[in-house]
């Protein structure tokens, strides 16, 4: 008959400690220890994330569009722009009037030749009568006479409200907006009342 098998003993099991939940969960890697988020951190940020995070939203409303135009600004510039317009096509008007009268001036002198060529005495008086009349009334009142002057003051106005916006946009950090906003109007006035002066000038009709 043959000897039972012996079996080797079980080695004994671990102690479990007092102090360690045996229900515990390990920590997910996935998932950063709470150690890292400070206290009334929502989402794993720091305290100094947090606190941060407000400070810098208003700094940014603060200084969101800091080119943006006051209205009374924007309106002074509106009001630069629709002269410009009025003045651009007043010197367009005028340089059609310039022309009027000098084309069929040019013209029937051109025509001259060919009409004493065939012998038309008749033609070539009548001829030279309107060639006379258009340059004498050309001479006594010139029409289109303001076109230089007209194209003259769009050019200004245009210039004046870039200033005015740049002189906005450029002006100092920390600046009393107020005062700089009277200053551009007050110097842009100014400029106004110049272009006018020299605009009633030239349009105003002289005593003969």
């Amino acid at each position: 008959m043959s000897d039972p098998i012996s079996l080797p003993p079980k080695a004994p099991a671990a102690p479990v400690s007092p102090s360690a939940p045996t229900g515990a969960a390990a920590p997910s890697p996935l998932k950063p220890p709470s150690a890292l988020a400070g206290p009334g951190s929502p989402g794993g940020l720091s305290a100094a994330s947090a606190e941060a995070r407000p400070q810098s939203v208003m700094g940014a409303a603060a200084t969101a569009n800091p080119d943006l135009l006051p209205a009374s600004l924007e309106e002074a510039v509106q009001s630069l722009e629709t002269w410009a317009v009025s003045n651009l096509g007043e010197a367009k008007r005028n340089g059609r009037l310039y022309w009027l009268l000098k084309i069929p001036a040019i013209v029937l002198s051109a025509s001259s030749g060919l009409i004493i060529y065939f012998e038309s005495p008749f033609a070539t008086q009548l001829a030279g009568t309107a060639v006379a009349i258009l340059v004498a009334v050309d001479g006594l009142r010139p029409p289109g006479r303001l076109r230089d002057i007209r194209y003259r003051a769009h050019a200004e106005l245009r210039h004046l409200e870039n200033r005015m916006i740049a002189q906005w946009r450029s002006r100092p950090v920390g600046a009393n907006s107020d005062e700089v906003l009277r200053r551009i109007i007050a110097e842009a006035q100014s400029e106004r009342d110049r272009i006018s002066a020299y605009l009633l000038e030239v349009e105003a009709p002289k005593p003969q």
